[in-house]
């Protein structure tokens, strides 16, 4: 199954790193994890006594047909199936789920499953006393087996594992696939290519990339992320965010020339200035006529490629390429709505934790509700032959795709999952500056790193998932 598909235009809303994380708040699904352990798991976890006691939930659906998915193959299954187990859930609305979350774990209450808005608030949590740590249950269930390494790191704080992300995404290069085979283009593997195709579909009044934040001006942020990571690299990225790399790098700097640039050639929505006019669905409608060529966008927009390409038309997607030499291909950045984790006052700590493994002891079932019901899946180690029958082929290929690479240990951090929250408001709203020429990229890099030195004294950086040795 996976979480509530909220898109990124739905979190209209966000605080640092923010309701964003939200796009997974209302899952069907928990997880956490640990590094578990190595061998004997299966026999571990048939050993072990059942749990038992009341759990209370609080999550926030924006989908109809995801919230009675959720209750009866999350809500009902897991009740059937841990009769000594009493499940109380509560939904929340999506723009105060966090708050509310943050002011009763303040006051020592709060549901026993805790659902953050992402790493950084999960860490805030954890400082604070107010999540437990979950290693006792990972080696109990064998969690270090069943998930992707880097989501296991993503969740943990001086060596102790805390939460984990509720699902997974990432920035991918949607495409008109029946416009490139009109235009004799092919899905670009160079930055080169990139650039021949956008000029060659400006030259025919083809706008290169769909692009604007007219409903949610966090949207630019998702340009900076794929720059930052795409041209500076991976590497760069987490020396940065572990502060062994300054923000004002020269990679950096020339990652936030070459996205400026491109957006003066007018190859994002048509310029700056239709940018920042230009509204979600005439995005959509226009890719899918041919308007637009190409779509630089998180995962969570698969729903509504399909619904805008239900036509002659059709649409693909390939992982961005790389915009500079020494940068890996086919390299996805990590990206994750919120986190779970279980409450320091739970009275049954135990069931809360067995809530949390029910969402790992089925891949299958979680592979179901991605082509049943468009859910994010937790992070597992996904294969095709996890997914059922009549499942959309290009998600499916993403999913599997997403796993193999990050589970080699080389990807990327999307800003907004891995920057610690002023740092990331920061990010997100100067750099429309840069975009309409007010400010420096320099200058624009020099206050990033400023702000983000300061929250780093103050350990208010998320965990980083290290690359690969």
């Amino acid at each position: 199954m996976g979480s509530s598909n909220m898109t990124r235009r739905e979190a209209l809303v966000r605080g640092g790193a923010g309701l964003l994380g939200m796009t997974a708040a209302g899952s069907l699904l928990a997880a956490c994890g640990s590094s578990g352990g190595s061998g004997g798991k299966a026999a571990t976890v048939a050993a072990v006594e059942p749990a038992s006691g009341d759990v209370t939930y609080w999550y926030t659906v924006t989908n109809a047909k995801q919230k009675a998915y959720q209750q009866r193959y999350d809500f009902d299954a897991f009740s059937a199936a841990n009769p000594n187990i009493t499940l109380e859930t509560s939904q929340k609305p999506l723009d105060t789920i966090g708050r509310v979350t943050q002011t009763a774990l303040q006051a020592g209450k709060g549901p026993d499953v805790v659902v953050s808005d992402g790493p950084a608030p999960a860490a805030a949590y954890a400082r604070a006393g107010s999540i437990v740590a979950l290693d006792e249950y990972a080696e109990k269930y064998g969690w270090g087996e069943k998930i992707l390494p880097w989501a296991l790191e993503a969740g943990r704080l001086d060596g102790k594992l805390y939460s984990l992300p509720m699902s997974y995404e990432s920035m991918v290069l949607f495409r008109n696939e029946t416009l490139f085979a009109e235009k004799g283009w092919s899905a670009p593997r160079t930055r080169a290519e990139v650039e021949a195709i956008a000029t060659d579909a400006m030259g025919q009044g083809i706008v290169p990339f769909a692009a604007g934040n007219a409903e949610w001006k966090g949207a630019t942020e998702w340009f900076v992320t794929a720059f930052f990571n795409n041209c500076a690299g991976p590497e760069a990225m987490q020396e940065a965010l572990t502060g062994e790399r300054r923000w004002t790098d020269p990679l950096f700097e020339e990652s936030i020339v070459l996205m400026a640039d491109w957006f003066r050639r007018g190859w994002f929505g048509g310029g700056v200035e239709q940018f920042f006019s230009n509204r979600f669905d005439p995005l959509y409608a226009g890719m899918a006529r041919g308007r637009y060529a190409m779509n630089l966008e998180g995962t969570w927009a698969f729903a509504n490629m399909s619904a805008f390409f239900d036509g002659e038309a059709r649409y693909d997607w390939s992982p961005l390429p790389s915009l500079r030499d020494g940068v890996p291909d086919d390299m996805f950045a990590l990206g994750s709505g919120g986190t779970w984790s279980v409450n320091a006052k739970a009275q049954a700590a135990g069931a809360a934790a067995a809530y949390i493994d029910w969402q790992f002891n089925d891949p299958r079932r979680i592979a179901e509700g991605v082509a049943a019901a468009e859910m994010q899946p937790t992070p597992l180690k996904l294969t095709a032959a996890d997914f059922p029958a009549g499942t959309d082929p290009k998600v499916e290929r993403f999913y599997v795709e997403f796993g193999a690479s990050t589970g080699r240990g080389t990807f990327g951090y999307s800003t907004w999952t891995f920057m610690p929250p002023k740092s990331n408001a920061y990010l997100s709203e100067e750099i429309e500056k840069v975009l309409i020429g007010s400010l420096k990229p320099a200058d624009y890099l020099s206050g990033l790193d400023r702000l983000f030195r300061s929250e780093l004294a103050r350990k208010d950086v998320p965990p980083i998932p290290p690359q690969a040795s």
